[in-house]
């Protein structure tokens, strides 16, 4: 979990800088708010291919309640592609669409980008 911050451009830096350490797999966590500002929290991809990712739901609910502990709000939830770029898959756009209203961030080598629960780019 990272401290709070107050700018989306520190919150790339710590997704990007979580898909390094994770190279060749992908990477996946959190964006959550709170008062003191926006906070990373990586999670643990559960999934057996390295091109997948996936949260056990008891990792989910892990995270989810610290974010709640925190008094914090759910704003993103995000992955990498260390093979490809930030463009959302099939598999990802789905993913997206059952988490509505929760914004869904690609890192890859060509940075990060923000895609609405829609699959659409904000």
């Amino acid at each position: 979990m990272s401290p709070a911050t107050e700018t989306f451009e520190t919150v790339f830096e710590a997704i990007l800088e979580h898909a390094a350490r994770e190279e060749p797999r992908e990477c996946c966590g959190f964006i959550y708010w709170t008062r003191a500002g926006l906070a990373v929290m990586p999670v643990r991809n559960s999934a057996e291919d390295e091109l997948e990712f996936s949260m056990s739901p008891w990792d989910q609910y892990n995270a989810l309640m610290d974010i709640d502990r925190l008094d914090g709000l759910l704003v993103a939830i995000y992955h990498s592609h260390p093979m490809g770029t930030a463009i959302p898959s099939e598999r990802d756009k789905e993913f997206a669409a059952l988490h509505p209203g929760i914004a869904m961030l690609i890192a890859a080598g060509d940075g990060v980008r923000a895609y609405r629960s829609s699959g659409e780019p904000f």
